[in-house]
């Protein structure tokens, strides 16, 4: 009911933190495709009242930060400021694309080509909380546990999902390195 910041992974798009979606397919779908036992979900409310918030685009910015954190470096100067935000909203990034990560990083890849294709599944944005005073802010509504049939739908929609991804990063990249 009450989550707690320092439980969370560093290495992943926001960095530590509590991470939320406004979607609950998603969150079911993320829920039973990465845990086997007792996948459940939560919902929360959260009055963004009085908290610091940044909303990343589909640019540059939300790129630099995610490799940032997913390779656990220091932020560079001009990204700075968001380790003083509250609440970070931005697109979500499928962890299976660390090669669109690698390929930008060593110049083969544009940030615009990367952005594209990091968020080439379309899923919603997530909302992740970064702060104590977030935290307090979060009202705990309801928990529940996904049923076994219904997890497998959402198991095979999760692994549908990363070879989509996987396919329309390929078609790209040969699209790319053809001409």
């Amino acid at each position: 009911e009450k989550p707690d910041l320092g439980l969370g992974r560093k290495n992943i798009d926001f960095g530590q933190g509590f991470y939320l979606t406004t979607e609950k397919s998603l969150a079911k779908k993320w829920a039973c495709g990465r845990f086997e036992d007792s996948p459940f979900i939560t919902e929360y409310f959260l009055s963004l009242q009085d908290l610091t918030i940044y909303f990343f685009g589909y640019n540059q910015i939300w790129l630099d930060y995610i490799i940032c954190n997913r390779l656990e470096r220091e932020l560079p100067e001009k990204l700075k400021f968001l380790e003083d935000v509250d609440v970070l909203i931005g697109p979500i990034v499928d962890d299976k694309l660390f090669k669109i990560i690698e390929l930008y990083e060593q110049g083969f890849l544009s940030a615009k080509t990367s952005v594209k294709l990091l968020t080439c599944l379309g899923y919603s944005e997530q909302v992740v909380l970064k702060s104590k005073k977030s935290i307090e802010l979060l009202k705990f509504i309801s928990g529940e546990k996904i049923n076994e049939k219904e997890c497998e739908k959402y198991k095979e929609e999760y692994e549908n999902d990363r070879k989509r991804a996987e396919e329309i990063i390929e078609k790209e990249l040969d699209k790319k390195y053809q001409k």
